[in-house]
C-alpha cells in the first residue's frame, strides 16, 4: 500500500513536475493477514487533555456546584458551556421592543414591540413566527414566518418577510450539527446574547479595552443556587465608535436548562426569553412547499 501527497499552485499550473512546493510520499510493506485479535482498548476521554488544545469541545454541564452564591469560576464556566444547558429545547416565546426597524427594502419603520415563538417539531422541523407592532400607528402589525426543515439534500429554508417568499437550502456538506438550524433556542439568531456568554466566560468580570476603540466591561451583581435553581444577575456595557451596549442581565436554570434569559437595555430596548423543554410534537397544518428563490446574479 502506498500514498502520496502533492501540493502545487493552481495559479501556475496543475503539471505537477513544474510547480509542485510540497511532496509526501509513504509506503506500508510487508503486509500480515490473519485472523483478527482481540485486545482491550482503554476508551477515549476527552478530558484526558488540555482545554487549550481541544478546538470546538463540546459543551458540558458544570458539575458539583453547591448552593448558596456561585463562584466567578463556575459562572464563567457556565456561561462558556451555555449550549449544554439548552439541550432538549422544544420551544421558546420572546417579548422585546427594538428601537429600529425595517421592511424588505430598507425603509425606516421606526420602533416596535416585537413578539416571536420558535417551535421545534418532529421529523426536524423548525418554525419561526415574529411579529412586530410599530409605534407607528399608521403602519399594520407584520408577522414574518420562517419554515426549516431537514431534507435529504440538506436544510430547506422557506421564509416570508414582510410578504415577500424566499426560499433556500443549506447544503448538507456545510451542516455539522442540525442543532445549529434546528434549535428552538433564541440565542441563535442573538447575537447581543451570545456576545455576553462570550465576553464573560473569557475574561470574567473585568474591563478590556480591544484596541480599536471598543471598551467592553460586565459587573456581577448576584449569582446564586438553591437546590435545582440557579439565578445569575450582571451588568454588560460596550461602548466603541459605531455603537455601544448598557444592559442588565438576568438569567434562570432550572434542573441544568435555560428556563429565563432578561436582557434589559438603558436606552429602553430589550430582549425577554422563555424556553421550554417539552416532548416533541407532530406538526399540523400545511408547510410551505420547498421551492429555491432565483438568485439575483
Amino acid at each position: 500500500m502506498s500514498f502520496s501527497t502533492l501540493l502545487y499552485d493552481p495559479g501556475f499550473s496543475s503539471e505537477p513536475d513544474l510547480h509542485a512546493n510540497n511532496y509526501t510520499y509513504s509506503q506500508i510493506s510487508n503486509i500480515s493477514l490473519g485472523d483478527i485479535a482481540n485486545q482491550d482498548v482503554n476508551p477515549f476521554d476527552i478530558n484526558d487533555f488540555d482545554d487549550s488544545q481541544i478546538i470546538n469541545k463540546p459543551a458540558e454541564i458544570v458539575e458539583n456546584i453547591a448552593d448558596g452564591n456561585i463562584s466567578v469560576d463556575n459562572i464563567r464556566a457556565i456561561l462558556n458551556n451555555y449550549q449544554a444547558y439548552l439541550k432538549g429545547v422544544s420551544s421558546s416565546s420572546a417579548q422585546g421592543r427594538v428601537l429600529e426597524t425595517y421592511d424588505a427594502n430598507w425603509n425606516e419603520l421606526g420602533p416596535a414591540n416585537v413578539k416571536q415563538t420558535k417551535n421545534r417539531y418532529l421529523d426536524n422541523i423548525l418554525i419561526t413566527e415574529t411579529t412586530f407592532d410599530y409605534d407607528d400607528e399608521t403602519l399594520q402589525d407584520v408577522t414574518n414566518y420562517s419554515q426549516y426543515v431537514a431534507g435529504e439534500d440538506g436544510i430547506e429554508i422557506m421564509q416570508r418577510s414582510y410578504g415577500v417568499l424566499t426560499g433556500y437550502l443549506m447544503d448538507k456538506e456545510y451542516i455539522t450539527s442540525l442543532d445549529n438550524y434546528l434549535s428552538a433556542s433564541p440565542f441563535n439568531d442573538d447575537y447581543s446574547a451570545t456576545s455576553v456568554f462570550s465576553f464573560v466566560a473569557s475574561n470574567g468580570f473585568t474591563s478590556v479595552d480591544d484596541g480599536y476603540g471598543t471598551i467592553t466591561s460586565a459587573s456581577l451583581i448576584s449569582a446564586t443556587k438553591q437546590d435545582n435553581t440557579m439565578t445569575i444577575d450582571l451588568t454588560y456595557t460596550s461602548t466603541g465608535s459605531w455603537s455601544s451596549v448598557d444592559a442588565e442581565i438576568n438569567m434562570v436554570i432550572v434542573d441544568n436548562v435555560i428556563t429565563t434569559f432578561n436582557m434589559d437595555n438603558a436606552d429602553g430596548s430589550y430582549n425577554h426569553y422563555t424556553l421550554e423543554y417539552d416532548e416533541l410534537t407532530a406538526f399540523e397544518g400545511e408547510l410551505i412547499p420547498f421551492e429555491p428563490s432565483a438568485m439575483p446574479w
